[in-house]
């Protein structure tokens, strides 16, 4: 089952797509942008469609099935997107037999913000204008009061509300904290254009996906699932280390892309990540097995983000800081905003070489990030 979500009308319809059957992911949300948009036309107008579309297994409980891709013309490469990502919304949409949401069209008048809430009772629009200006936690919490705890929630911050190219999706995770991003390319701007703010599902009274063969569908998910656990890298290497053994692997031969002085405070960076009781392990959707998300333990209260091996790079040894307080909050920064922190890093790397901060300066760096939440000509 597909919903059809037309802003220009406000309208919400279910329809059937046999074509689209077999293909799930990245090649289901590519298909159809290849299909319905013309590859002429602007990223934020109209005739532009924001793509939500699971996996072929989401929501039957076969181990690490649970993501979902987002997709749209991109207004960053102005070519197809797809933005993968972990949470709870996937695996909720997959049990309430939802394969995919296609959003088109455009308010009439930019003003209001819209809620799309999705359940076993269908799928509505709701407006919420109250909901303008606030970043992606302050959204989910309000969300949440009016919803429920228990509802997946993927949202735009700030950054998508002003359309910036490298504006994200937040997705809540199971304990409902937005720590998942649905970025690169700039898919938070087509939401944001679209007046868009949130998409919301409960899978409250859902029935459990059928297979047609119950038993062998079990035998397969066991045998998958045993071979997961079994791995060297995701059975052993990545839960206790998260997925910051591949920074140590990279570091190893020298190849972080960083000067030789940072050299040494990167592999102090990795020692501190690695502290145990500095981190915690977390699936990052129903049925993960692997467990490579972890947290950042500030001593005071747990600091809600899953540090990745590219942003803890590129926050910490590519701008030659050193400081994971430092690097936590610019990472806890970029999801609140709802903008790219591989991208962010990126950008902070050229502006510091230009002289705008100097590097190892973990608080000028955080200051850059909050000028992007305000909107300002230099953020």
């Amino acid at each position: 089952m597909f919903y059809r979500v037309n802003m220009a009308d406000f309208s919400v319809k279910q329809e059937d797509r046999p074509q689209y059957q077999g293909l799930g992911g990245r090649a289901l949300s590519s298909r159809i942008i290849a299909a319905e948009v013309d590859s002429n036309v602007h990223a934020l107008s109209a005739e532009n469609k924001l793509i939500f579309v699971t996996g072929l297994l989401t929501g039957t409980g076969a181990p690490n099935t649970g993501r979902m891709s987002l997709g749209a013309k991109s207004p960053l490469t102005g070519t197809i997107k797809e933005s993968n990502v972990g949470g709870s919304m996937g695996y909720k949409l997959g049990r309430l037999g939802v394969r995919g949401i296609i959003v088109e069209g455009l308010p009439a008048e930019e003003g209001d913000l819209y809620v799309l809430h999705i359940s076993a009772a269908g799928g509505f629009l709701h407006a919420l204008p109250e909901l303008r200006g606030l970043n992606i936690y302050d959204t989910v919490a309000k969300l949440q009061e009016r919803f429920g705890s228990e509802v997946a929630i993927g949202c735009i911050g700030s950054a998508g509300e002003n359309k910036m190219a490298s504006a994200c999706v937040g997705f809540t995770d199971m304990e409902g904290v937005p720590s998942h991003q649905a970025g690169r390319g700039g898919i938070g701007a087509v939401m944001g254009s679209k007046s868009l703010k949130a998409l919301v599902c409960d899978d409250g009274g859902a029935e459990n996906v059928r297979c047609v063969d119950e038993a062998a569908f079990r035998r397969g998910a066991q045998k998958l699932a045993k071979a997961l656990l079994m791995h060297p890298a995701t059975g052993q290497a990545i839960p206790p280390a998260g997925r910051e053994v591949l920074k140590r692997i990279i570091n190893e031969p020298d190849l972080l892309g960083c000067s030789e002085d940072d050299h040494a405070g990167s592999r102090l960076l990795l020692e501190t990540t690695n502290e145990p009781e500095g981190r915690v392990g977390h699936s990052c959707l129903p049925g993960c097995l692997i467990g490579c998300a972890h947290s950042h333990n500030n001593k005071k209260k747990l600091r809600p983000k899953r540090g990745e091996t590219e942003t803890c790079w590129g926050f910490g040894p590519n701008l030659g800081i050193n400081n994971l307080e430092d690097v936590a909050l610019m990472n806890r920064l970029c999801d609140d905003y709802g903008v790219d922190a591989i991208e962010m890093a990126v950008s902070l790397g050229i502006v510091t070489e230009a002289g705008v901060a100097a590097f190892g300066d973990g608080k000028a760096a955080v200051g850059l990030i909050q000028e992007v939440g305000k909107a300002t000509y230099l953020g």
